[in-house]
């Protein structure tokens, strides 16, 4: 996958699309507020969303509730100065991109007053009754938005891979899960990556994979056919002050390890670190764990000091070491 394909943002003329932060959740509800469209229930979707910045004001935004690989797309939004200048279309491709890259089923949607403007991006007309139980549980199907306003439905249908020699590195999908909760499986049963003890359920993987929205990538490694491994971004804290700083996540199954698929992975994952505005990236490892430590100290991170006896392994306490890298 190219660059360009891993690519967070959008920019048309001076407006900037990207990933909300969560310290724009109040920017975003006083523009839903003031085009008209219902406010409820974005604070909780917030992982899903996009906003238009214009140096920095927020003038346009769009989000996903996200019900397993549906989707509901909802609080389409254009500061009225920046209506009628593509902007709003550019906000719903953004959001579809997304979607069709990490391979979702379905979206569905209600309107009251653009019909025809989803109509031109492939949505059409379906029965309320017709919508995934999950995506009906939304507050907008519960009674936020009008039983007069239009259903719509877009599916996405993906040709079968073909399985390429070279390892490529690209975003993860939901055919992805059952590989990334094996990965991380390897690395807890072979005690070298993770203080976790417990294996990690399907249902677990899923929880996981719903809570790395767009500004929390996980990246995938593919080599004929198979996963090599996986990176993430996960979130460090959820307080706004620390929205700029990202923890960082990297499993290899047992075959590839020391073979330089680190590099091979972390390298992108932090140029989109960049790119989605994080000031820093940080991680915990094992003293033990030598060809990690040897990854990081390459990929720029220092170490900053290290937990004593901070978890119980086995029946011994293991040291934890703590690393940054600022962007």
């Amino acid at each position: 996958m190219t660059g360009s394909q891993l690519a967070t943002t959008r920019v048309v003329g001076d407006v900037i699309i990207a990933p909300a932060m969560p310290g724009e959740v109040r920017a975003i509800l006083d523009l839903i507020i003031a085009v008209h469209l219902p406010s409820e229930g974005i604070a909780e979707a917030m992982e899903y969303f996009w906003v238009a910045r214009t140096g920095e004001r927020i003038v346009g935004t769009v989000g996903l509730e996200v019900y397993n690989d549906m989707a509901l797309l909802r609080s389409l939004a254009v500061f009225p100065a920046h209506q009628h200048t593509g902007l709003g279309r550019t906000l719903t491709e953004t959001a579809l991109s997304y979607l069709t890259t990490r391979q979702f089923r379905a979206v569905y949607l209600l309107t009251t007053t653009a019909e025809a403007f989803f109509t031109r991006h492939g949505f059409c007309l379906v029965a309320r009754d017709a919508v995934p139980a999950s995506v009906q549980q939304s507050v907008e199907f519960q009674g936020v938005c009008p039983t007069t306003a239009a259903c719509m439905a877009r599916t996405f249908t993906y040709p079968a891979s073909m399985p390429e020699a070279e390892l490529q590195v690209r975003a993860a999908r939901f055919a992805d899960l059952p590989l990334i909760q094996d990965i991380h499986n390897q690395g807890i049963i072979d005690r070298v990556a993770t203080l976790d003890t417990e294996l990690r359920t399907m249902a677990d993987t899923q929880l996981w994979f719903k809570r790395h929205g767009p500004r929390h990538p996980v990246l995938m490694a593919e080599a004929g056919g198979g996963i090599a491994g996986w990176a993430s971004l996960n979130t460090f804290n959820v307080r706004p002050a620390y929205q700029y700083v990202a923890d960082l996540s990297i499993y290899l199954a047992r075959p590839w390890r020391g073979k330089g698929l680190g590099t091979r992975l972390l390298s992108p994952l932090l140029s989109l670190a960049g790119e989605l505005g994080y000031h820093k990236i940080v991680l915990s490892a094992f003293p033990t764990n030598t060809a990690g430590m040897r990854l990081y100290t390459r990929q720029g991170f220092s170490t900053v000091g290290i937990y004593k006896e901070m978890g119980l392994l086995d029946g011994r306490w293991v040291d934890t070491i703590l690393m940054e890298k600022l962007l």
